[in-house]
């Protein structure tokens, strides 16, 4: 795999660019491929601090709405389902939030999941 590969899908994600990191057509995670990806998220923020939350519920409980009204996301919402695997999105907490929180981390990783329970017709 080219080098350029996972640092583009890096910077894209610190410009709040979501990454799939397993395709929800055939519940593949491409482990080394992610593993590349972070790693340049790594060396581009300098080894900032992540911390990491994830959401997960059964199908069309409004997971990725929940998600997008607490953080400002842009993750796809419908009323039937609309998230396919798990989705990471990369966003930046903000200095006056850090201290009055007192949160130890630059960044907050988010996985935003395919529901629970959801039809399993994409696997046929």
């Amino acid at each position: 795999m080219p080098d350029e590969i996972p640092r583009a899908i890096a910077e894209l994600m610190l410009q709040g660019v979501p990454l799939e990191g397993m395709d929800g057509d055939n519940s593949f995670i491409q482990v080394d491929f992610i593993k590349a990806v972070f790693k340049e998220l790594e060396a581009l923020t300098g080894g900032a601090k992540v911390t990491t939350m994830g959401i997960l519920g059964t199908q069309s409980t409004g997971k990725s709405t929940f998600l997008n009204a607490m953080h400002n996301f842009n993750f796809a919402v419908a009323a039937a389902r609309c998230t396919k695997g798990i989705n990471f999105m990369l966003i930046p907490i903000n200095e006056d939030f850090k201290k009055k929180q007192a949160i130890a981390a630059d960044y907050l990783l988010t996985l935003d999941t395919e529901g629970l329970k959801a039809p399993l017709s994409h696997l046929s």
